[in-house]
């Protein structure tokens, strides 16, 4: 079975081509997780494994340029509602979690790979909830409320299958993103404890 998301992505754009809304009309192609089939020899999604939180994100705004650009690095999901309004010219009236990514899909020589946090509160057992740190150089730390932490060097280990965290060459490394994880826990109000 052979599924396009371009196929379904292009019907869209046809469809919005008929209606007469193409030109100011936003596309945008994503998902809240990703599924792990098998992957780690798990199913479905709860934890932070690429295949659990590596989800597609495509924008296609009609008033920027027609060429295709790709951005690589970690980009938080929580950044697209204020790219979106940012894009539609509207100014949020309350804060928002996120920073706009406009500006680098106006001028894409101004993006900046930067690191992100991903959370997993799991609604069923608060043991498993935790939050991981993923960095614009490749690095991955995985905390858990009730596990044993995991760091992956995404550039060596794409398939995260060499947990790192207790090499002794890791501690400042570990340190370091931690600390990072706990700043990002203070700023939102994230009162969940981490077991390091």
């Amino acid at each position: 079975l052979r599924i396009s998301v371009w196929d379904e992505h292009e019907g869209i754009l046809r469809a919005l081509e008929e209606s007469g809304q193409a030109d100011n009309t936003i596309v945008v192609y994503t998902s809240d997780h990703g599924d792990m089939c098998g992957d780690h020899c798990l199913m479905q999604k709860g934890n932070f494994y690429r295949g659990s939180v590596h989800v597609p994100l495509a924008l296609h705004v009609p008033w920027l340029s027609r060429r295709r650009v790709d951005f690589r690095g970690p980009i938080s999901t929580v950044d697209l509602v204020p790219t979106v309004l940012d894009l539609m010219g509207i100014t949020p009236v309350v804060p928002l979690d996120g920073i706009s990514r406009a500006p680098s899909l106006r001028n894409p020589a101004q993006w900046r790979r930067e690191d992100i946090c991903v959370e997993w509160n799991d609604p069923e057992d608060a043991a498993l909830s935790g939050r991981s740190r993923v960095t614009a150089d490749g690095w991955k730390l995985n905390l858990y409320h009730d596990d044993t932490p995991e760091l992956f060097d995404l550039n060596t280990d794409p398939g995260e299958r060499v947990n790192l965290a207790g090499s002794s060459s890791q501690r400042d490394r570990i340190r370091r993103l931690t600390d990072d994880v706990r700043s990002w826990q203070q700023t939102h109000r994230d009162s969940l404890s981490l077991r390091t």
